[in-house]
């Protein structure tokens, strides 16, 4: 509130400064105007006085302006005007910017003309530097304003960062303590799948354990998002990964009818398994929650190919639901009731921590999901 007052302040005097400006320019004009009018009026007074001595002397009241004008800086020209006939003057150069008087002086009626050059001159001389001085004056009143703007947003953006990380800690440290509880439980779950293998080792045994070991992994991640994310990259043939993590989802997919075109070129990348494996999981799942939504067809596309230096992964949808993309990829903002919104968030962390990109779009219909990732010193295979 205080900032805006002064904001108020600084463009009223800046206001005052302008129109005092203004004034002392009109007031400048006008003095000059006034000085000019007077000097012609002098030299008026002048040349009648010395017609009426020659008129009345008898003289020669052609030949007297003619000496005149020759000793003049402001008469260029004259006419006598005698029943009815007009008598230029010799030397007379009506110049073009003129001002016409006429001096009545019985019988003589004379019309005079004074250079106004000089007048319009400096009237074009003021006008100039009025425009300069308006040109100056917007361009830096323009850059003021930019200056402000950028003052200005460079302050919100500040509060904004200052604010998100306020939440990002409230929260780390809420999701913290329920982390430490879950961990917990997982570890009796270990301890329990421990007791098991001694008495069966069946396959289910070790998917479990398995299960369990990525679970604890990643919740020693999450536990705070502000720790950079530790990679374990090895090559990867990330055509077979896809098609891996897809398989996972092969009962779902064939209960919500979806159809799937899945198009990936080969190609190996240096990545952590791991965390793509985190990646797809997120998508994939996503992809299928927003067509269970859908009425059908339910279609999905996944596919792949190398871009360049990159690979680049699409999954996309039909359901065509996307929501506001400036909060998608932000954490603990889901859209999902009973959700963290950590999914996409991790999505974008973990691309990101590879040196790839991620974004999202609703292109014909369809809610597309596109990653690039670099392919390294790796080839297509």
């Amino acid at each position: 509130m205080a900032s805006r007052r002064y904001l108020f302040l600084f463009f009223t005097v800046l206001l005052a400064l302008g129109l005092g400006f203004l004034y002392d320019f009109y007031r400048l004009k006008k003095e000059w105007e006034k000085f000019f009018y007077l000097t012609l009026e002098e030299e008026k007074r002048r040349i009648y006085s010395v017609l009426k001595a020659t008129v009345i002397s008898g003289g020669d009241p052609v030949e007297t302006l003619a000496e005149y004008m020759e000793d003049s800086d402001l008469l260029k020209g004259a006419a006598l005007i005698l029943s009815g006939r007009t008598i230029i003057v010799p030397g007379t150069d009506i110049p073009p910017k003129n001002l016409i008087y006429t001096l009545e002086l019985n019988p003589f009626v004379f019309k005079l003309y004074f250079s106004g050059e000089v007048f319009y001159e400096i009237k074009r001389h003021f006008y100039i530097e009025l425009s300069l001085w308006l040109l100056l004056n917007f361009m830096g009143l323009g850059l003021t304003l930019w200056l402000l703007r950028s003052y200005y947003e460079s302050r919100l953006i500040l509060a904004q960062e200052r604010a998100e990380a306020e939440r990002l800690k409230s929260v780390s440290l809420a999701i913290a303590s329920m982390l430490h509880e879950v961990k917990n439980a997982l570890n009796n779950l270990n301890f329990a799948v421990f007791r098991l293998k001694k008495k069966t080792s069946s396959e289910e045994i070790k998917i479990l354990e398995e299960e369990i070991r990525r679970l604890t992994l990643y919740l020693v991640e999450v536990s705070d998002l502000r720790k950079p994310l530790a990679l374990r990259p090895v090559e990867t043939r990330i055509n077979d990964l896809i098609k891996e993590i897809l398989g996972e989802f092969s009962e779902r997919v064939e209960d919500l009818g979806v159809e799937t075109e899945v198009r990936l070129a080969p190609a190996k990348l240096s990545v952590d398994p791991e965390k793509m494996r985190v990646v797809l999981r997120n998508l994939i799942r996503n992809a299928l929650e927003a067509l269970a939504q859908a009425p059908p067809p339910r279609r999905m596309r996944l596919y792949g190919d190398v871009e360049g230096e990159f690979y680049r992964i699409e999954v996309a949808d039909s359901a065509g639901l996307l929501p506001e993309t400036t909060e998608l990829f932000r954490p603990y903002k889901s859209q999902k009731p009973g959700g963290f919104g950590l999914g996409l968030f991790n999505v974008k962390r973990i691309v990101e921590a590879h040196g790839g990109s991620v974004k999202a779009e609703l292109c014909s219909g369809w809610t597309v999901f596109t990653i690039r990732l670099p392919l390294g010193n790796f080839s297509e295979k």
